[in-house]
Order: C-alpha cells, then structure tokens, then sequence
C-alpha cells in the first residue's frame, strides 16, 4: 500500500529476524482493513501473497508460513510441494469451518467453503468473529 513497506523493504527485515531468535515468520498484509482479497473463486486468486514468500525464502532460512486467499488443498499442497512455503495458515477458511483441515486430511472435503466475502468481523459490540455470508444470503 502507499507508504507501507515495498517487497525489497520486507525481504531486508525478514533476513534480519534470523538474528532474533524468532521460529518462523508468517507473510501476511498487515493489521490494515484493505489488505485481504475478496471473491476467491478460483485457484488463481488464492495465495496472493505468494510471490512474497519466494522473495522472503531467498534472503532466510526460517521457516515461511503463507496465509492469504488459501481455499483449496490442491493449492496448499502446490505452495508446500514447491518449497514457496513451510507452513500454510488459514483465517477465515477456519471461521467458516473449523473442522476443514481434519475433513481434507479425511479425504472429505478439497476445496473450504469460504465465499471470501470478508464478512467475518464483527459489526457490534460483543457480536465476535462468526461467518456472516450465508446469514446474509437470506
């Protein structure tokens, strides 16, 4: 984003977290309220912050954790495979379904059912973090 650090800029500070005695590091957007993408509906869209972690694998040998758009396990699997990654996180896959990663490791689901509508959020006080997209499909 505009003012925020550039990819070049992260790279310098992930191959300085070696020296901190930090386990890993998850690439991510931020705490910022623009930084996911919405409409996820194809392998394509997912893992955007993917070319991230190459970047970052190139300049540590921490281990990268990727989070970002991550739906399917086909793509999980790719970023893994690939070496792109260490570790796949997921957020609102998991609001939506806790369970998702114990039905794909059962070989009973592929693909999550999160629409990435980014509704998740609370939009009261003590409301908490629940899936909203189908309650607002009604």
């Amino acid at each position: 984003m505009d003012g925020g650090l550039t990819a070049d800029d992260g790279a310098l500070v992930i191959a300085e977290m070696a020296t901190m005695g930090l386990d890993a590091v998850e690439i991510s957007g931020g705490i910022q309220v623009n930084n996911t993408q919405k409409g996820i509906k194809s392998k394509e869209a997912e893992a955007y912050f993917r070319p991230f972690t190459k970047k970052a694998k190139q300049v540590t040998n921490l281990p990268i954790i990727l989070v970002g758009g991550l739906r399917s396990k086909v793509v999980m699997e790719d970023v893994l495979r690939s070496g792109d990654a260490n570790f796949i996180s997921l957020c609102r896959p998991l609001i939506n379904e806790p369970d998702f990663p114990n039905l794909m490791r059962m070989g009973k689901k592929e693909v999550s059912d999160c629409i990435s509508s980014n509704n998740c959020w609370p939009r009261t006080k003590g409301e908490g973090i629940i899936c909203k997209c189908l309650i607002d499909k009604r």
